[in-house]
């Protein structure tokens, strides 16, 4: 699966400054996604949803000088190994929107207090303005984040095959040696 991670609304609103997207922060996101926490997270969110995969490993990747993260996961099956990878991508955007609400919650309790003791009337009525535009973008909390390749399950898993290697390997010893 592949996200394309960006700045939010919120992260433009609330900052005084453009927020940067730089390498170190996209491999912060990775960090994240890869921290025993986050993946904790997954597997009890599919467990929700009835769809247990019990054994999963994946591993997210920022691709250098872009604003993507690459999840490449292995399960049991190939249809887990697809499912695991996107439950990951849904975790994280659904992380950022739950993110997202909490600072605006945060910035409008602030601009509430700010109003309840603004010096003047323009003072409060460019906070109220500000509290209704906060208020609204509230309402839709963009995450900032968007599953842009949805991973799907590969025709035949990828899966060491010693025995495969091992006929490969002697043959090509017998052809080296003669």
């Amino acid at each position: 699966a592949t996200l394309l991670v960006g700045t939010s609304q919120a992260d433009e609103l609330l900052r005084d400054t453009p927020p940067v997207a730089d390498d170190r922060s996209l491999n912060n996101q990775a960090a994240l996604l890869n921290s025993e926490q986050f993946a904790l997270a997954v597997r009890r969110s599919l467990q929700r949803k009835g769809r247990p995969v019990e054994d999963f490993d994946a591993r997210a990747a920022a691709a250098q000088q872009t604003d993507l993260l690459s999840i490449e996961s292995s399960a049991s099956s190939p249809t887990a190994a697809a499912l695991v990878a996107n439950q990951y991508a849904r975790e994280y955007i659904d992380r950022r929107r739950r993110q997202m609400r909490l600072s605006y919650r945060i910035a409008i309790d602030a601009m509430r207090r700010q109003i309840g003791r603004g010096a003047s009337s323009l003072e409060r009525e460019q906070a109220g303005e500000r509290l209704n535009e906060l208020e609204t973008l509230a309402s839709v909390a963009d995450p900032g984040a968007e599953l842009v390749d949805v991973a799907q399950p590969v025709a035949r898993a990828v899966t060491p095959r010693p025995l495969g290697n091992a006929v490969f390997g002697f043959v090509l010893g017998l052809v080296l040696a003669s």
